[in-house]
């Protein structure tokens, strides 16, 4: 989606914003979107109260909301934040990821590459794995 005044674009990668959708199905109103700011240009977000948000900066500067935020710099919002503004105040494209969804609110617990609610669910995950639960990769001779 084009930006208005020829600030830029928006491609949403998860979830959906006016009329664009992703594919991806989503269980907690999450999104992921990817801005380019064209030189000297800005783009402004309205959030919504019930979401959480976030901006992530992976090259070059971007101003959000006024404040200067740099290569590879993540802002979180509280949910009093109405507004996102973006503003690129370089002479090449600059990009920012918008994400966010709403507020997880079950349990973590992290270990190793398993991401489950409790530790037990984590010993299971493990046993799961090394009872080859999970299935397998196999390579094609042909590739």
């Amino acid at each position: 989606m084009q930006l208005p005044d020829n600030a830029g674009s928006l491609k949403v990668l998860l979830g959906k914003s006016g009329e664009l959708v992703s594919p991806v199905k989503t269980f907690l109103n999450e999104f992921n979107y990817h801005v380019k700011l064209n030189p000297k240009s800005s783009f402004s977000y309205s959030t919504k109260p019930d979401l959480e948000y976030a901006v992530f900066v992976p090259t070059g500067e971007i101003h959000i909301n006024d404040e200067v935020t740099g290569k590879s710099h993540l802002l979180i919002f509280s949910n009093d934040c109405a507004t996102i503004h973006l503003y690129n105040p370089g002479i090449v494209e600059a990009h920012a990821f918008i994400f966010g969804g709403g507020e997880y609110t079950e349990p973590i617990v992290a270990e190793g590459p398993f991401v489950m609610n409790s530790s037990r669910e984590i010993i299971q995950a493990y046993d799961d794995f090394f009872e080859d639960a999970y299935g397998a990769i196999t390579m094609n001779a042909n590739n």
